[in-house]
């Protein structure tokens, strides 16, 4: 995983994805919502994963496009929630 930019050819070539959602309150947070969108020229790689056990992931089909989001029920004070992706550039 990468914070920078960095260059891929098209192709077949596939980048992954992971967004880390961070509870900073202190009081607990309910119903979470960590999502992101398949940009232009990917096509979606199933499965996503999420690495809370109240998780509810939504994804698009293999080799389609659209919101990727990972439903957390509850999440507490200072608890992080990983969603991990990944996507094949066209």
């Amino acid at each position: 995983f990468a914070r920078t930019p960095f260059s891929i050819e098209p192709g077949g070539n596939c980048v992954r994805y992971r967004l880390v959602a961070t509870n900073a309150g202190a009081e607990p947070v309910f119903d979470a919502v960590i999502q992101d969108a398949t940009p232009t020229f990917t096509v979606y790689v199933p499965a996503a994963s999420c690495s809370a056990s109240s998780c509810t992931v939504t994804e698009p089909a293999a080799g389609g496009t659209g919101l990727v989001s990972a439903e957390v029920a509850s999440m507490a004070p200072g608890e992080s929630v990983e969603l991990v992706f990944a996507v094949r550039v066209e």
